[in-house]
């Protein structure tokens, strides 16, 4: 596992009209102001063919009105729908964002994520000169939230740490990933894994 993620030091650079498009998918349920910031540094991104997708997962708040806010800017607002009981909420979620995704690669991420101005350009480029289908990061905590603190670093040991080729599936942490749409949906989508964590 270590030896098929390490990171690459023959990173190429390309010129914009060069690279993929890229949609990024959030799912929000009852959000905060941890939306918004997200959604900020999304659109202080320098990437050149990028396309926000924030969906609304059945909300009781505000949370519609904090996405529409962005309307102007290009961000485009996905209701929701409550999920089949077959399906787990977030995989729901994350099924309705991919079938109105445009991109050629899709970008998932939760709203406690902050992008720098170029993060989304060095995920791409890393992603097509090391010709990956999907890449997964570690955020950087930048909260003091204790909860947190200790949650995320548990999920994240989970997925790192036991060995991933045992349960014959790469490590992925939801936080934010990076995936070809075309491979994604050659997999089945999330409605292959419906159920699944």
């Amino acid at each position: 596992s270590i030896q098929k993620s390490k990171h690459s030091s023959r990173l190429e650079h390309y010129a914009d009209r060069e690279l993929p498009s890229v949609t990024v998918a959030i799912p929000a349920r009852n959000e905060t102001e941890d939306l918004e910031v997200c959604i900020r540094s999304l659109l202080a991104n320098d990437y050149p063919k990028l396309e926000i997708l924030v969906l609304d997962d059945c909300s009781q708040d505000k949370t519609s009105d904090i996405i529409k806010k962005f309307a102007h800017d290009g961000v485009r607002f996905i209701k929701g729908s409550a999920p089949d009981p077959k399906w787990l909420p977030k995989n729901h979620a994350y099924q309705r964002l991919l079938d109105e995704a445009s991109g050629a690669y899709i970008l998932f991420c939760g709203v406690d994520t902050r992008f720098g101005s170029h993060a989304i350009h060095a995920l791409v480029e890393y992603a097509v000169s090391d010709r990956k289908d999907m890449v997964s990061v570690l955020p950087k905590r930048l909260t003091n939230n204790t909860a947190a603190a200790f949650i995320q670093p548990m999920r994240y040991w989970w997925e790192l740490s036991i060995p991933r080729w045992l349960t014959k599936r790469p490590p992925v942490l939801s936080t934010c990933w990076l995936i070809r749409k075309e491979r994604l949906l050659n997999q089945g989508g999330f409605k292959a894994v419906a159920r699944t964590i």
